[in-house]
């Protein structure tokens, strides 16, 4: 008796699947970062002399100094 060691037809469906999840993930991953460029984070200074507003992706959009 010899164990079947090849890549069965089991194997291809794990493989599929793998596939199917990680261009789910890639999909995800792009719409988040989608998300973030359209994000704006304001932070500003204790006293409020310097405000920066940036995207969710760390971009500096605008400083003020004031």
């Amino acid at each position: 008796m010899t164990q079947g060691k090849g890549f069965g037809l089991g194997k291809m469906k794990q493989l599929a699947a793998a596939f199917q999840k990680a261009q789910q993930m890639q999909e995800n991953a792009k719409k988040l970062q989608e998300e973030l460029e359209q994000m704006e984070i304001p932070g500003s200074s204790a006293d409020g002399s310097v405000v920066v507003l940036m995207t969710g992706n760390q971009e500096p959009l605008r400083v003020e100094i004031n």
